[in-house]
């Protein structure tokens, strides 16, 4: 049997491996904003610096393999998620995410990181 739904922690994981039939633990939509689940930690045990070498890596790779145009259209909603940007006003996300040249959409992300930082 293979336990789903609601894992959003690592400690959901522990709890449905507890279950006597659970074989394994499917993650779904936690993992878009917390891909170091995998590894065994929660999103607030993830330091600014990690996430900022995630998105780097992972932009990076869709950008090599879509084209810089459409590899960072397509990335941009996982950095909603990534940067825990759901907390902003809808205007806020739009702007944050509007195409733009890849240069001044990494320094948009530094700028994101020294606030999270700090």
């Amino acid at each position: 049997m293979i336990g789903s739904g609601d894992v959003k922690t690592v400690a959901d994981i522990q709890r449905m491996k507890q279950h006597p039939d659970c074989d394994a633990v499917m993650i779904g939509r936690t993992a878009i904003a917390n891909p170091w689940i995998f590894s065994g930690l929660d999103r607030e045990q993830v330091s600014p610096e990690q996430v900022q070498k995630t998105v780097r890596e992972h932009l990076a790779k869709s950008m090599k393999f879509y084209g810089d145009e459409d590899g960072q259209r397509l990335f941009r909603k996982y950095a909603v998620q990534y940067l825990l940007l759901r907390t902003l006003d809808r205007d806020s996300r739009k702007e944050i995410l509007k195409q733009r040249p890849s240069g001044e959409f990494l320094e948009m992300l530094n700028q994101i990181y020294a606030v999270m930082a700090n």
